[in-house]
């Protein structure tokens, strides 16, 4: 069995340019910008206020916890320790990781990872989603596409000219993602 949650679904991969199109052979379609609804303001850099009281910022060592057992109860067990080893690279961190709070209950939270994308000898700097997950009392409020946002918003201030994202078919099409190219079973491994 697989190692990493990524591997043991369906291995399609979408994607979402971020500010710029590319259109290699297989081409990535952008999408419409990411909405916001009227409701929403943002209060800082990394925390936002959604409807309801939420608010939508930074996950915090404190919410590590919360996070692993909402993804271990939506997804796979082996999703909080993914996550876990997510906020403790130095390389990543905890800003990589956005939560939606009601109070100090985690109620979603998304992780936007480092990643590329090579077409022929082109390397290109792409963020991917990740460990995406919302309590089900919480369903239904924007609060995935809220997260969307600010993983779109957050890899083009870094410089992502794509978005990736390997995950359940056909939801994704919900924040202008398209199928666009087949991800092999499994990375090959360089050798020592």
């Amino acid at each position: 069995m697989p190692d990493r949650p990524t591997e043991r679904i369906r291995r399609k991969r979408v994607g979402r340019t971020a500010g710029r199109r590319v259109r290699p052979r297989n081409s990535v379609v952008p999408p419409r910008p990411p909405r916001q609804g009227p409701d929403m303001t943002t209060t800082a850099a990394v925390e936002q206020l959604l409807p309801g009281g939420l608010r939508l910022r930074s996950c915090r060592p404190g919410d590590l916890e919360q996070v692993g057992a909402l993804l271990a109860d939506r997804g796979e067990p082996a999703d909080a320790l993914d996550q876990r080893l997510v906020v403790e690279d130095p390389d990543t961190g905890w800003d990589a990781t956005a939560v939606v709070v009601d109070g100090d209950r985690v109620v979603s939270t998304a992780t936007l990872l480092a990643d590329s994308v090579r077409l022929e000898d082109v390397v290109l700097p792409a963020g991917q989603v990740e460990l995406v997950a919302t309590a089900p009392a919480y369903e239904g409020r924007g609060l995935v596409r809220a997260l969307m946002a600010w993983a779109h918003d957050r890899s083009a201030a870094r410089g992502d000219l794509l978005q990736v994202m390997i995950g359940i078919p056909y939801f994704y099409r919900l924040f202008g993602y398209e199928y666009a190219i087949d991800v092999p079973p499994a990375r090959p491994v360089p050798p020592e």
